[in-house]
């Protein structure tokens, strides 16, 4: 960025140091010309600047890195959810806060799901936005510093997230993934029930809403369904599934899912113009101020 025009390429990995270890002490090759030759195509000498910066998930890290494309190099690990004694994150007393939660001080968490701002849906390279898998939580990088700004609990998350992403990172042009069978995959999450992935997905089909339980003294931590989440993610997940259908000819699956998709509507209350969980029979949650 700063007087450099640069693409910018968002990417999540997840590296099993092993494998990666036990490839490279397998490479037998002897062409050596054909070597060199890859290697000259992704090299950037010193000083000078990647085509791509590739924003990666640290998964159990639960930091963020900054590599560079073509080259490969590390430009720079961003701490997150973790503690980070190169720089001391989650140690001084500046920077602890950022790792407290509801749950008091959190020093370890599972990062994933990194999301570049956008103007007009089109990313503008400000800002990068990731989620912890452990606790539902939310940080903003800043990308004119590289570093953590705002982490943000969220009470209640829940749904199949990896819909969207692929969705669309498909219509946004991004190929290279064998999206047949990444549609598969939403399409059995859309439509079988599992309790990691969509919980209560029988309840949501047949009622059209996740009814929400009745609690004694609720309060944010309180265990319960998240009817209201629920439903309203999974119909957004719904209709990244439709989206897909059309874009590959499922014309069937499309009908149907842009259709579950209306289902966040069974839950609006005209009568206060806000989302209000429903029981099982119908009725509305009662109090609800």
């Amino acid at each position: 960025m700063k007087n450099h025009a640069r693409n910018v390429l968002l990417a999540a990995a997840f590296v099993l140091a092993g494998g990666v270890a036990l490839f490279a002490c397998q490479t037998t090759s002897t062409n050596i010309g054909g070597d060199a030759d890859a290697a000259n195509a992704v090299y950037v000498a010193p000083g000078e600047y990647d085509e791509f910066y590739a924003f990666m998930s640290g998964g159990f890290s639960g930091q963020v890195t900054v590599h560079g494309l073509p080259s490969g190099r590390l430009l720079k690990t961003v701490p997150v959810f973790s503690q980070f004694p190169e720089n001391g994150w989650g140690y001084s007393e500046e920077t602890k806060p950022m790792l407290q939660t509801t749950f008091g001080m959190i020093p370890w968490d599972d990062s994933h799901h990194p999301e570049l701002s956008q103007t007009d849906g089109v990313p503008d390279g400000r800002w990068l936005f990731i989620n912890a898998n452990n606790t539902p939580r939310v940080a903003r990088i800043d990308l004119t510093t590289f570093e953590t700004e705002e982490i943000l609990q969220i009470p209640n998350s829940a749904g199949n997230h990896a819909s969207p992403f692929v969705t669309g990172a498909y219509l946004r042009g991004v190929r290279g993934f064998d999206v047949q069978q990444a549609y598969e995959l939403m399409l059995n999450s859309a439509t079988e029930e599992n309790r990691r992935a969509r919980p209560y997905l029988t309840e949501y089909i047949r009622n059209g809403y996740i009814s929400t339980r009745r609690a004694r003294n609720p309060h944010v931590e309180t265990r319960a369904k998240a009817g209201v989440t629920k439903t309203l993610e999974y119909a957004y997940d719904d209709y990244a599934v439709a989206l897909l259908a059309r874009e590959l000819g499922d014309d069937a699956t499309f009908e149907t899912m842009i259709e579950r998709s209306k289902n966040y509507k069974n839950l609006f209350d005209s009568s206060t113009g806000l989302m209000r969980g429903r029981r099982r029979g119908g009725e509305w949650v009662e109090p609800f101020d």
